[in-house]
């Protein structure tokens, strides 16, 4: 899995590409984990992403909490239809502000 990272204006914009599984959480996770602070905003540009499995479930799951418990915000952008899918059925859908687009995604993500 490839991990981009970069600040755009108040948002950290995490683009991934490939597979989220067993392999890669643990890979994402460390970059990621560092990056949260006090009220950071998070958002996962999920548009290559190929497959998620439960593994990546999980770490995702870890994400949201932890920056959720620094009063932080985290949303997903660029949804391919078969991930969301994925996490409508598991109910991980419904904790995500999830956008269109990157941009918008930037516009509307206020701590």
């Amino acid at each position: 899995m490839d991990v981009r990272i970069e600040t755009v204006e108040h948002v950290t914009v995490i683009e991934l590409a490939g597979r989220w599984d067993a392999q890669a959480a643990p890979d994402i996770e460390t970059h990621i984990l560092p990056l949260v602070e006090p009220k950071c905003c998070f958002l996962f540009d999920l548009h290559a992403v190929t497959y998620l499995s439960s593994a990546g479930l999980r770490s995702l799951l870890i994400l949201y909490r932890t920056v959720q418990d620094s009063g932080g915000l985290i949303g997903l952008a660029d949804v391919p239809e078969r991930i969301r899918d994925t996490m409508a059925i598991t109910g991980f859908l419904a904790h995500f502000d999830v956008y269109d687009s990157i941009q918008a995604g930037i516009v509307n993500m206020k701590v």
